[in-house]
């Protein structure tokens, strides 16, 4: 009897978790998502769904849209209320902006990605039009929490953790070094070590951003 209890409670989570794509509007709006980031986990993430829904309701995608525009009203102009698409690109293209900091090892804080963010939709707003027009984006904390929760940011400390000097490669580098101080015929009078410096570190974020998915 235990053990049916244990599967209909899983059965429950499951039923739970469908409810929040269950809609044809809403796998619409998913499969717009799907286009724009490229990605199954954010999507996933995003609709807190499992990866594998996503990729099923990806596989039916032709039949999903079909049944949309068989329901929508001949009269109609619309099927949902329009939403502002240099939104969704502002954020997919500031998503790309901090994974590309991630890679230079550049931190970036909460006040440079709301800015970024606030560039690059003035710059769409400028060029694209539409919607926008009539749309004043402030890159506001609440708006840049959520993104965060979208996209799957995470806040980590520049040292001691995952944005932290590459460990693999400082174990190689004296190796490396020794290899470059033979062959150019250096003195030891000539090698320095500039292990830390504090002369700008006023200057950079001690914490940074980056997705979940990087270590």
């Amino acid at each position: 009897m235990a053990s049916k209890r244990k599967t209909s409670g899983t059965t429950e989570s499951a039923l739970k978790r469908e409810k929040k794509v269950k809609t044809l509007q809403e796998k619409v709006e998913l499969l717009d998502m799907l286009q724009r980031v490229k990605s199954s986990s954010a999507v996933a993430r995003h609709y807190g769904i499992n990866e594998s829904t996503v990729r099923y309701i990806k596989k039916n995608e032709k039949a999903i849209r079909e049944a949309v525009a068989a329901a929508t009203p001949a009269g109609a102009k619309t099927l949902h209320v329009v939403r502002d698409v240099n939104l969704s690109r502002m954020e997919a293209a500031t998503f790309l902006w901090v994974q590309d900091c991630y890679k230079k090892r550049i931190p970036v804080d909460s006040v440079m990605i709301r800015g970024k963010a606030k560039s690059l939709y003035d710059n769409l707003k400028s060029r694209e039009g539409g919607v926008s027009q009539s749309i004043d984006f402030l890159a506001s904390k609440g708006w840049f929490d959520k993104f965060c929760h979208r996209y799957g940011l995470r806040n980590v400390r520049v040292a001691g953790e995952a944005a932290s000097a590459n460990q693999e490669e400082a174990r190689e580098f004296p190796a490396t070094f020794k290899e470059i101080i033979e062959e150019k015929g250096y003195e030891p009078e000539q090698a320095f070590n500039a292990d830390e410096t504090d002369l700008f570190w006023k200057k950079m974020p001690q914490r940074t951003f980056i997705s979940k998915e990087d270590k």
